[in-house]
This record gives C-alpha cells, sequence and structure tokens, in this order.
C-alpha cells in the first residue's frame, strides 16, 4: 500500500511539532539499527558509541555524495569520468545536513520496500 504523500507531510509536521516542543521525546530506540555500527556491542550507559558509524549508512552515504562506484570501494575518492554530487554541491566535508539527508533516505527505502513488489 503506498503513503498519501499529503498525509505523510502532515503526519510529519505534527510529529515534528511534537519533538520541537517536547511533548515527544526521540530516544535511542528510535534510531534505525542500520545507523550504528554492528560490530561495536551496544552499551546502554554509552548509547551514542557505534552511532553514525553503521557499515549500511556510510556505504549509502558514499553512493550519494561520491557515486555509486565508491560505495563499495573505500580507497575510491570519485569515480572517474564522472561529477559527483560533492563537486556539483560544491562539499568539501561531511556535514550534518548531508548526513541528514542520507539517514532520510535510508530510512524511507528501508521503510518503502513492501511497496515494490
Amino acid at each position: 500500500m503506498r503513503c498519501n504523500r499529503v498525509v505523510a507531510d502532515a503526519l510529519y509536521r505534527i510529529f515534528m511539532e511534537k519533538v520541537l516542543t517536547g511533548e515527544t521525546k526521540i530516544r535511542d530506540k528510535d534510531f534505525p539499527s542500520f545507523l550504528y555500527d554492528e560490530t561495536i556491542p551496544y552499551d546502554p550507559h554509552n548509547k551514542d558509541e557505534g552511532l553514525l558509524q553503521g557499515h549500511v549508512l556510510i556505504r549509502a552515504y558514499r553512493h550519494i555524495i561520491t557515486g555509486p562506484k565508491t560505495a563499495l570501494k573505500p580507497d575510491l575518492i570519485k569515480a572517474k569520468n564522472s561529477r559527483c554530487k560533492s563537486e556539483k554541491i560544491v562539499l568539501t566535508k561531511s556535514d550534518r545536513y548531508t548526513i541528514a539527508y542520507t539517514v532520510s533516505q535510508g530510512s524511507h527505502n528501508s521503510s518503502c520496500a513492501n511497496d515494490h513488489q
């Protein structure tokens, strides 16, 4: 079943208003597991350890920002003969916006996987 875009946007705005006013708190269990490094055991006393270091997140970031060919090759900075997104938007280092963009793309793609049957 596909999501109605208008309804999804409205629900998102309501959710964000509740987060910003403190009515809804975002906890570590609310983060998708792909954000965490799966080689580091979860420590409830240090919930930030391994956060934003997940294998899938890093590959997705590289795929989006430096190009699909770089996602599987850590030593490849940029694919030959192509202009990657980081060059198009003059990105010289990772920032919170590009990481958040990658997280939102990964979350959306994983939550909508059943829509593409």
